[in-house]
């Protein structure tokens, strides 16, 4: 079951690859350059605010704040580094993967891709709310 949904994670985001892709290729081309960065900073801003969040919970402030940017840099790294391998030159496979997906499903999967854009970004608000700051 859990490699079920994983496959469905994986899945989602070689569309969400695909569609930012095919929105950006006038200017991006083959190369989906916009893509690779908007597939990655969702990722990077659910995984960080998921670290930010249990950080928060278990430990103080100061403790929090030790080597933050170094960690930061690090994960975003990881994140383009990971997208790349997996999505780089892959455009046209996808494209061929769903060319030919009926309008309402393609309008229905264009809308959840461009909530799951705000939804990511928004999760650092959601988490500053929650603990009523940021990072002090």
């Amino acid at each position: 079951m859990q490699q079920i949904a994983i496959m469905k994670i994986n899945h989602f985001f070689e569309y969400h690859y695909y569609r930012v892709a095919k929105f950006f290729f006038k200017r991006d081309g083959t190369n989906a350059l916009s893509a690779l960065l908007s597939v990655s900073s969702v990722q990077f801003w659910i995984i960080l605010n998921v670290l930010i969040f249990f950080e928060s919970l278990l430990f103080d402030h100061h403790k929090r704040k030790l080597f933050l940017y170094e960690k930061v840099f690090i994960l975003f790294s990881a994140v383009i580094y990971y997208n790349y391998k997996k999505h780089h030159k892959q455009y046209l496979k996808y494209r061929e993967r769903w060319k030919d997906e009926p309008k309402k499903k393609s309008v229905l999967n264009g809308i959840i891709v461009i909530l799951t854009l705000l939804i990511s970004w928004g999760l650092i608000f959601i988490n500053a709310l929650i603990f009523g700051r940021f990072i002090k």
